[in-house]
């Protein structure tokens, strides 16, 4: 891009413009563009010149992006989504459904094993589909039970359907929820590796999940489904570790384009001792021979001081809560260890 603009990232595309003194953010989906400056001259002269080219409507500060709901407050922004959930709750006749403390069932899995076909799996997926969505963009909360719901699309049960009007009823309790980025001085990335190990009762595979954060507000999230059989938690977590460490790096990357570079290496917060041990060690035995690729891809990011790890007791490991459904109390303190707040 002209005007000393660089791409940062795709779909939507970022572009950055930074000559020392000024910064620009220019964000561009389809017909919709976000611009944020350093210099609010900046920001005149950048919508004169995109005018003389394109017919624009400037609609001001911005209060809604692709539906979610900006607030924006001394520097710290609300990012909520809390219209959308009014809409499907409406759409799927819940606005007078009693709500959920929790958005799954801890015994879903045993009961996920009901043959009785759900005979609406369009309805299904639809639902579950708005789920994800919510999941993906501002609710990070309700990751591992719309990953777990979004496993059963090719033929849902009643059981399903149940689990997923339940998510459904918990957003209905919480869509005043909002996410805070931003408050804090410390603009170090942070993250949290976890993983559940064989709690798939079909596949018997393991979830991973992550969590990052950076200036106060989680920034970047994951629930997923491993794409092996371990053999044991370590294995799982060990797993689980790479992959958020291929993330970190990734980040990392963003966060040098944003001009926030990471001098220092990014602490990632782990859990299992074992995995701990595993990866600072350079032996290797029967049982972990054959995942000595992994080990060594985490090794040399520490060695190179990308990334430290260390470790951090389950209750606080913020990434618990993308690997399995919690009771209402865990569910509750996770939550508030994402900066996941709700509107007093």
């Amino acid at each position: 891009m002209q005007n000393g603009f660089k791409a940062a990232a795709a779909d939507p595309c970022l572009y950055i413009r930074d000559n020392g003194k000024t910064k620009v953010l220019l964000l561009v989906y389809v017909d919709n563009l976000l611009l944020a400056s350093t210099d609010s001259t900046e920001i005149k002269m950048i919508e004169k010149r995109l005018n003389a080219e394109f017919e624009l409507s400037n609609l001001g500060e911005v209060r809604h992006f692709l539906g979610v709901e900006v607030l924006c407050h001394g520097g710290v922004f609300k990012l909520s989504l809390g219209n959308y959930i009014d809409r499907l709750l409406k759409s799927h006749g819940m606005e007078e459904a009693k709500s959920a403390k929790s958005p799954m069932n801890l015994g879903y899995h045993k009961q996920a094993e009901s043959e009785k076909t759900f005979d609406d799996p369009t309805s299904y997926r639809s639902l579950v589909g708005a789920l994800l969505y919510l999941a993906v963009v501002t609710r990070p909360d309700i990751a591992a039970s719309a990953a777990i719901l979004g496993r059963r699309f090719s033929a849902p049960t009643e059981v399903d359907w149940m689990a997923a009007k339940r998510v459904l009823r918990f957003l209905k309790k919480t869509k005043g929820c909002y996410m805070q980025l931003g408050g804090i001085a410390d603009q170090s990335l942070v993250g949290f590796s976890d993983a559940n190990w064989a709690g798939d009762a079909e596949s018997r595979r393991s979830t991973s999940g992550m969590v990052f954060q950076f200036g106060g507000g989680t920034n970047s999230w994951a629930s997923r489904r491993q794409s092996s059989v371990t053999l044991s938690s370590m294995e799982a977590e060990n797993i689980a570790l790479s992959e958020a460490c291929q993330e970190a790096l990734w980040l990392r990357q963003l966060l040098r384009d944003f001009g926030e570079p990471q001098d220092q290496p990014t602490v990632v917060m782990e859990d299992n001792q074992s995995c701990l041990a595993f990866v600072r060690s350079d032996r290797t035995n029967r049982r972990s021979k054959h995942i000595d690729t992994l080990e060594r891809f985490v090794q040399a990011l520490c060695v190179e001081k990308k990334i430290v790890l260390q470790y951090c007791s389950t209750d606080r490991t913020a990434a618990d809560i993308m690997t399995k459904p919690l009771g209402p109390l865990k569910h509750r303190e996770f939550c508030e260890l994402l900066g996941l707040k709700e509107d007093s």
